[in-house]
Parts: C-alpha cells; structure tokens; sequence
C-alpha cells in the first residue's frame, strides 16, 4: 500500500544537501565518502521501512494484531522524518485498519477522519488514496454491523479501483474479500461465494501464488461454499487454504487455529465426528501459544467441541465442554446476547439428551428470553417435548 519509490526519492533529496563546501576543502577520498554517503543513508532508512513494513504485514496475516499495531506505530515515527503526506496518510489508514482488527473502533474513526481530512486538504484528486480509505471505512462499518453503508463504500471502492487500474489489480482483493464476509453475515451465499472467488483470483496473479492473501482466499471461499452447501468445493479450498497456511507459518502457529476449526465444523456436518475433533483439537493447541484459556475464541472452540461430543453421545463431556464456553460468554458480554441464547439451546438439547430434564429447562428458558421468532418456535417445541417426558414418567 506504501509507495515506496516516491519514500526513497524524497530521503535522498534530503541526503544531498549536505554543504558543498565541506566537499571542496577536503581530499579526493573525503569527497567520494561524502558522494557516497547519501546512497547509505537512503539504503539504510529503506531498509528499516521495508523491515516494519514487512513485521507490520506479517504480523497482521498472524492475527498478532498487538504486534502488528507496534510495527505500523513505529512505521508513522519513521515517516514523520521524511515530511512525505501521502505516505502519513496512507499509514493512518493502515493503523485503522488494524484498530478495526482489535475492536477499537473510536480509535479506527480517529485516524480514519484524520486522514479524510488530509485527503480532501492535499491530495483531492488521488483515486487511489480515496478508495484505500474508503475500504477501511467500509470495514469499519461492517464490524458495527452497518451492512448497507459498508456495501456501498465496498462498492465505490471497486468502481474507482477498476476505472483506475483494471479488473486485474490487485489492490481490489480487500474490497471483494470484505464484501464476500458481508455476503456471509446476510446469508447471501451465491454472492459471498462470487466475492471471494473474485479475491482468490486477485491473489494468484501475484509473482508467488502461495502467499497470505491466497491462502486467506481459499479459506473464505471454502466457508462460503460450505454455508451454501457445496460441500465439495469447500473440501477443496480448506485443503488448499490448510495447504498453503502451513508453507507460511509454523507449526501449531496461532495463524492455522481458523483453518483447522473451519476443517473441525466441516466434518461435523459431514457427520465425521472423528476428524471434527482431530481438527478442533489442532485448533486449540495453535491458540494455546498465543491465548489464555478464558479468550472468546476458546468460548466457540469449548461450544463445536461440547456439540460434537452431544452427537457422539458422551453427554458428560458435552456439558462439561459447553458450561466452560456458557462461562466464557457470560463473563464477555452477559446474558443479553445472540451467541449466548444459541448455546444456550445447545446446552439445553445436551441436558435433554442426558435426561436431566430440569437443567434442559432451565437452559431452554435461558434461550427463550433472547430469540428470534424462528428460534422460539424450537425451543418451546423442545420444552413441549421435556414436559411430555416428565409426565410420562
């Protein structure tokens, strides 16, 4: 996203003004240091851009989003040396995109404001810094769940993007990527999966196919074919996505915890409670180098492992699984919430399966007092079902 030809040029403009009298006094070897000095001091400084640079990416692409926000900070240090306005802003767009990552959303409409007001100020006709800004725009919105106004930044984004640089460029891969995710978050299957094969084939196009936005690629579109149905192409790009994640980073790196429970959910639709587990279990050994056990991620973790254990029939197990990932919730974000009222039903269907009737109850209503209609529609035929047992015994 940094332009850094334009970085190189101004640091060496910068370099070259070192006083000619200084070259004149001194002998010839005094004079060829002093030429050659600035071609260090640039190679030197590009160097330490191109080194954060590339921790900040990486770091990123291994969800150590911490990390990753360290190196862009100490990227906006080195930046402010060099004057350089187009690449401050382009790395307050950076910064907040990665404040979205971490849900800091006020400090991700600080920068993304600011840099707003840069760009109308100094740079009113740059297309590109227009639409790289308006992605992380949309991507803020569509963490707040502001679907329609983050589909129409997406979409100028791309309209922009391709009036500029062709269909080809692949700078349009966020936009279509987060435009897949929207896709998923209102059930729009055929779209979500258009998107993210649109991103996939964004990402082979660079020199190296496998790389992280290819790898990311196949993982979303593999989720969006699985929410569809297509079981087959999901197969294929969890393997590939699994495939390429482990030529990237290390074993049990916190980075293949998603593959491996996007693997662990596909085979627990496929009824293959063997292989959900194995993967669900290789999930949570990669989060274990990175998060402490009361993380939300272990809660969904703790939840798809209680639920295989349900179908498997080991209710003991099932409830223990679900109890720590109900904790998890509870301690999050309280009663008052979706993910908590859907495990909840699940925690109460182990409890009926188990026949402790009255825990089965107490969960179901548990569920009821946060659902959609659809949902209430199950819960209180699965009471209906609990009650009839009761008064059959």
């Amino acid at each position: 996203m940094i332009c850094m030809r334009k970085y190189q040029h101004l640091l060496f403009l910068s370099a070259i003004q070192t006083p000619v009298k200084l070259l004149v006094k001194n002998n010839y070897l005094s004079v060829i240091f002093f030429l050659l000095l600035p071609f260090c001091s640039v190679s030197q400084s590009s160097s330490e851009f191109n080194r954060l640079t590339r921790k900040a990416q990486v770091m990123k692409f291994r969800v150590e989003y911490d990390s990753s926000l360290y190196y862009y900070q100490n990227l906006k240090d080195l930046i402010s040396t060099t004057g350089d306005d187009r690449l401050e802003i382009m790395n307050r767009i950076d910064l907040a995109d990665i404040y979205v990552l971490r849900r800091e959303y006020e400090n991700a409409k600080t920068e993304l404001s600011l840099a707003s007001a840069e760009i109308a100020s100094i740079f009113p006709d740059d297309g590109y810094l227009l639409t790289e800004l308006w992605q992380v725009k949309g991507s803020l919105l569509l963490a707040e769940e502001q679907l329609d106004s983050a589909k129409q930044y997406f979409f100028d984004a791309i309209r922009i993007k391709t009036s500029l640089f062709g269909q080809t460029d692949t700078s349009l891969h966020y936009a279509y990527n987060k435009l897949g995710n929207l896709y998923l978050l209102q059930s729009l299957y055929d779209s979500a999966v258009f998107c993210h094969q649109f991103a996939l084939k964004l990402s082979l196009l660079k020199l190296d196919t496998v790389n992280f936005l290819s790898a990311s690629s196949y993982q979303n579109l593999g989720i969006a074919a699985h929410r569809k149905g297509d079981y087959k192409l999901a197969e294929l790009c969890y393997t590939k996505s699994l495939e390429f994640k482990e030529k990237l980073f290390d074993e049990n790196d916190q980075a293949l915890a998603k593959i491996y429970g996007n693997l662990g959910k596909f085979f627990f639709d496929l009824s293959n409670y063997e292989m959900a587990l194995y993967y669900y279990d290789k999930s949570e050994k990669s989060l274990l180098t990175r998060y402490d056990r009361n993380d939300i991620l272990f809660a969904h973790l703790y939840w798809n492992k209680g639920n295989v254990y349900t179908q498997q029939g080991d209710y003991f197990k099932a409830t223990t699984y679900l109890s720590k990932a109900y904790s998890i919730f509870i301690n999050h974000f309280g009663q008052n919430n979706q993910d908590v009222s859907k495990l909840s039903l699940d925690f109460g269907f182990a409890y009926e399966k188990k026949g402790d009737f009255y825990s089965a109850i107490e969960y179901y209503r548990k569920a009821a007092a946060n659902k959609s209609d659809a949902g209430i529609i199950k819960i209180y035929r699965n009471l209906g079902n609990i009650y009839q047992k009761i008064n059959e015994a």
